[in-house]
């Protein structure tokens, strides 16, 4: 829908809104998210000629938005007061209003991990180009990357000290392992 209104097509962003909003409130989304989407529905029925129809949505997101500083000034107090959360509140966090709010802790740790693994992913993959260009320093740089992002990645340690090594980077063994390799 918000793509719609940009695109200056208030009419298709109405009907889309529209339906976003029904799917909202069938699946009891979070106050943040019916406000939202009241908010853009609003702004679209008021661009597309509709202002009376526009503000009772402007009206609820309105409410919604005065619902969630309340909700969001009570955590705040609970928790600088140092006052168990209400069952209603627990989970939240104090203030959260990111896209992820709204994500229970394991989908979070699930995304974490998939975002690593994206991450570790394109820096080895870049330093795999760059290695190929036999421009070692710079790959040894991306592997060092995906390696801090995560170590245990497939092969990443292996080709940080190749790269290393075909840039000409020895490195001297650590004095307590001196005394070992005699």
């Amino acid at each position: 829908g918000r793509c719609l209104l940009e695109l200056d097509r208030p009419a298709d962003a109405a009907a889309a809104l529209r339906r976003s909003l029904e799917l909202a409130e069938r699946s009891r989304a979070d106050s943040e998210t019916l406000r939202n989407v009241n908010y853009q529905l609003g702004l679209a029925l008021r661009r597309a000629g509709s202002p009376e129809e526009a503000a009772p949505h402007f009206a609820a997101a309105e409410k919604l938005s005065g619902r969630l500083t309340e909700e969001a000034r009570d955590d705040l107090d609970r928790y600088l007061k140092d006052a168990p959360a209400e069952p209603a509140a627990a989970g939240r966090q104090v203030l959260d209003t990111s896209a992820v709010s709204v994500f229970s802790d394991d989908e979070r740790r699930a995304l974490r991990e998939h975002v690593r693994t994206v991450l570790a992913r394109s820096y080895f993959n870049l330093g795999v180009l760059q290695a190929q260009a036999e421009r070692f320093s710079r790959a040894a740089g991306y592997f060092e990357e995906a390696a801090r992002v995560d170590p245990a990645f497939p092969r990443v340690q292996y080709s940080l000290g190749v790269a290393h090594f075909n840039a000409g980077r020895y490195f001297a063994p650590r004095r307590e392992w001196a005394a070992f390799l005699r």
